[in-house]
């Protein structure tokens, strides 16, 4: 199938009935996003209308989704009010199932696993002169940004189309989203703490600002909506940065399923503690300059990999660079002891460095680095990519087998500096999670120096080993748990670890250790545990936690981190094909063996009735939540805006939650939480989505849509205004883009972390500053120095993670040279001066 234009209409290219060609427009993709403190639910909806007068026969459609997403729900809406609701089976049975329907002329619909990011659906028997809609939804923790104050949500738009190696088979047959679909974003964002800024280097140009306002009719300072709206479908990735207060507090969630008698845990940790460096060390440099890294991408790499160079240790390091693409080759047949000469001549080969290497074969290039390395020496690889390859399974297996085999006395690490608009989630995380790195993503050049400034200081540092988490059930075989070794603890990186408890009695604090290789611990944090309410949708259960828990337990089990439940009579394959289908039937989430499959089986019903039934389901106690079209969002409200928010609001675990009935009391003159603010959780985000505009001509004001009368009071809810999109404070970006000035310093940096008084160096500074040496200090170096630190101080200002970064080595090589006092009384003189 191919994607077509036909006057105005955007279609498809699919098979009717008999056989023959035919257009199946679609018309809009519709992205709605809530961002929870660290945690965020994805819902997708894809319009489809048949112009015809015949029904469609089939169409598969391809798209991404972050590798570290569980896809946990599908559901068709037809425009006479048909609602089918996918379940989750076997993937074999649910294809045999969809493709009965089809046959049969049924509505119907099939969500399947492609790889880790990437995801089908076939839409099949749409009635004639009819729209469908759908939605497919999902739940994921996100990924650090630059600094632990911030998170990062990057939503995959498109699968690379220079993506190497051979497709998964599923895809061959199905096609993107055409370029003329109309698409819209809305992303409602919510914390803990209060928000400090909002951006988007991807589409800053497109993105709009809506501020909420409370009951109170005061601004929220925790609460604001984006949204980008675009005649086009996007070809490169949304991107999302949120920073915000509170971020890096240590939190564990816990919802309990009553049905399968478990609970569900998630612990999120972003460690504050002081690691040593390790004094010797190898870095490895591994720069993909396949052809998929052609412009900006491999522009992106040389700055990274000069920021990597420059903040490399200036004692006990030796390094190398080797390109890959097709082939691989080093800079040097050894590593070469790092210092001015050999940083010089790393330089230089930086520059000349083109996307000239063919295609993207990342697992030879790894094999031959661990081949290469010196085993008897810890060891740090810098990968930067794009991902840009079919083959993660195996590449991902390398990895795995290189650093599960290193001596524990001279270890192996994979840090992972993603590079791209479309860059593959499943292989850049997937390496850098089981090298027991850090992997960050940036788009381009402009975001490349503060993640480059994390990854060194993460990737100087000795491991925090032995990593283990008390879940509190005081009993191993309780608990399973995602990943099932832990690996290494990072300064200031988010450490997350998952769990599924076979009890449904929550434990009331959980605590996680960790020790430095010496053996001396460093760690031992006790989390209190927070429970979450679990919402249902007025037709069936749902536990949004424990799909999110099964996802990265199946994770676990593919990657061989985990060992696969025996079956009696099964060889390994069956058993770890039983294992993932037991997961994800139990807590209905589409897996490597399990799909989502809906079909119209004649019992269609109204929306507006089933949401009233499931209110009144509500109110006479039955225990059912808010209506289908919450049921999910509500859940993640419920797992973490109750539970995150170290508030006080519901407490610490005490006992099993209430089930049904009706709600406990509450007391009128309590507090709002942090993240209620006033307005109710059940109705919150219906009022977010129903804000989002109607206008074909994406219109930037938003209007409200009509909705149902409600049968009792309600909450009030916040109300929306428009403004520019712009941070939600000048002084802070979001994005990390340093200024040209400050590069250009960085630039002058020597080896060992020093500046030279020249007048390179006066060009940046100022004249006057640098001019001011003789009175200071016999040691032209040492003032020159100081004058860098107070210039990136004044430049860096609301960038206090990436400032430290950056100076921690140009403060090293000051050691020795300058007393405290001595140090003092020249910083603050060169404050004055610099320009």
């Amino acid at each position: 199938m191919a994607d077509q234009s036909s006057g105005d209409c955007v279609t498809i290219l699919h098979h009717g009935p008999d056989d023959e060609i035919q257009h199946l427009p679609l018309q809009r993709v519709d992205v709605s996003a809530r961002i929870i403190d660290v945690s965020a639910q994805v819902m997708l909806a894809h319009t489809f209308y048949n112009d015809s007068a015949r029904p469609t026969r089939h169409a598969k459609y391809v798209f991404p989704i972050p590798a570290s997403a569980a896809v946990c729900a599908f559901q068709m809406e037809t425009s006479d009010d048909g609602l089918i609701v996918g379940v989750v089976k076997e993937r074999d049975a649910a294809e045999a199932e969809y493709r009965a329907a089809v046959d049969t002329g049924k509505l119907s619909g099939l969500v399947k696993w492609a790889a880790d990011d990437i995801f089908t659906m076939s839409v099949g028997s749409i009635p004639a002169r009819t729209t469908v809609i759908t939605r497919i939804t999902c739940v994921m923790n996100l990924m650090d940004n630059a600094t632990s104050d911030e998170i990062r949500f990057q939503l995959p738009m498109a699968v690379g189309t220079m993506r190497y190696g051979t497709s998964p088979p599923d895809i061959l047959d199905a096609v993107s989203a055409p370029a003329r679909t109309r698409l819209r974003i809305n992303i409602d964002v919510q914390s803990v703490g209060e928000l400090l800024s909002l951006g988007s280097p991807s589409h800053a140009a497109d993105l709009k600002q809506f501020p909420y306002r409370t009951h109170r009719d005061k601004p929220s300072v925790r609460r604001r909506t984006v949204r980008v709206s675009s005649p086009s479908f996007l070809r490169r990735d949304f991107v999302l940065i949120v920073r915000s207060r509170g971020l890096d507090r240590p939190r564990v969630f816990a919802e309990i399923d009553a049905t399968h008698g478990t609970t569900a845990l998630v612990m999120s940790v972003v460690p504050t503690l002081i690691v040593p460096r390790i004094p010797v060390q190898d870095h490895l440099f591994l720069v993909d300059r396949s052809g998929s890294m052609q412009g900006p991408r491999i522009q992106a790499a040389q700055a990274g990999l000069r920021a990597l160079l420059r903040a490399l240790p200036s004692t006990g390091t030796t390094f190398n660079i080797f390109s890959f693409g097709t082939q691989c080759s080093s800079l040097w047949t050894q590593s070469q002891v790092y210092s001015q000469a050999t940083l010089i001549d790393a330089i230089d080969h930086v520059g000349q460095m083109d996307a000239n290497f063919g295609g993207t074969e990342i697992r030879s290039a790894l094999m031959q680095v661990f081949a290469y390395r010196n085993v008897s020496m810890p060891t740090t690889v810098f990968l930067l990519t794009d991902g840009e390859s079919h083959d993660t399974v195996d590449t991902l297996a390398t990895v795995a087998d290189a650093v599960n085999t290193a001596l524990p006395s001279s270890p192996l690490r994979i840090f992972v500096l993603g590079i791209g608009d479309t860059a593959s989630s499943a292989m850049c995380e997937g390496i850098a999670h089981t090298g027991r790195g850090v992997c960050l993503m940036a788009l381009d050049s402009g975001e490349i120096v503060s993640k480059t400034a994390a990854l060194v200081r993460a990737g100087i540092r000795q491991l925090v080993a032995d990593v283990s988490v008390d879940w509190g059930t005081g009993t191993t075989g309780l608990v399973r748990q995602a990943p099932s070794t832990l690996g290494t603890l990072h300064q200031s990186r988010r450490f997350v670890a998952y769990a599924l408890l076979h009890t449904p009695t929550p434990p009331t604090e959980v605590t996680l250790r960790g020790h430095v290789q010496d053996g001396a611990e460093v760690l031992s944090l006790q989390v209190p545990v927070r429970f979450a309410k679990s919402f249902s949708r007025g037709i069936e259960e749902h536990q949004p936690l424990h799909a999110l828990v099964a996802h990265h337990l199946i994770w676990d089990l593919e990657h061989g981190g985990a060992v696969v439940p025996p079956k009696i009579g099964l060889q390994p394959e069956e058993a770890l094909h039983a294992a993932i289908v037991d997961l994800g039937v139990r807590f209905h989430l589409a897996s490597r063996f399990t799909s989502f499959v809906g079909i119209d089986e004649g019992a269609r019903f109204q929306r507006e009735r089933a949401r009233a039934r499931a209110r009144r389901e509500a109110q006479n106690g039955a225990g059912r939540g808010p209506g289908w079209g919450t049921y999910i969002v509500n859940g993640l409200i419920g797992v973490i805006s109750r539970a995150a928010a170290y508030s006080g609001v519901s407490g610490p675990v005490s006992g099993p939650p209430h089930t049904g009935g009706s709600s406990p009391t509450r007391s009128r003159s309590r507090q709002p939480s942090p993240l209620e603010e006033g307005w109710g959780a059940d109705d919150d985000f219906d009022e977010a989505e129903e804000a989002t505009s109607d206008e074909d001509d994406y219109g930037t004001t938003p209007r409200r849509r009509r909705r149902p009368r409600r049968d009792g009071p309600r909450s009030p809810s916040p109300r929306v205004r428009h403004v520019d999109a712009r941070p939600l404070q000048s002084s802070t970006s979001p994005d990390h883009h340093i200024g040209p000035e400050v590069e250009a310093l960085l630039a002058l940096q020597s080896f060992d972390g020093s500046f030279a008084l020249d007048a390179s160096l006066a060009k940046i500074v100022g004249v006057r500053a640098v001019a001011e040496a003789p009175h200071m200090t016999d040691d032209g170096s040492l003032w020159a120095t100081v004058l860098a630190i107070a210039f990136l101080e004044k430049n860096l200002l609301g960038e206090q993670a990436l400032l430290e970064g950056l100076i921690e080595k140009i403060k090293d090589s000051i050691q020795g040279r300058a007393s405290d006092d001595q140090y003092e009384s020249l910083i603050r003189r060169a404050r004055e001066v610099v320009g």
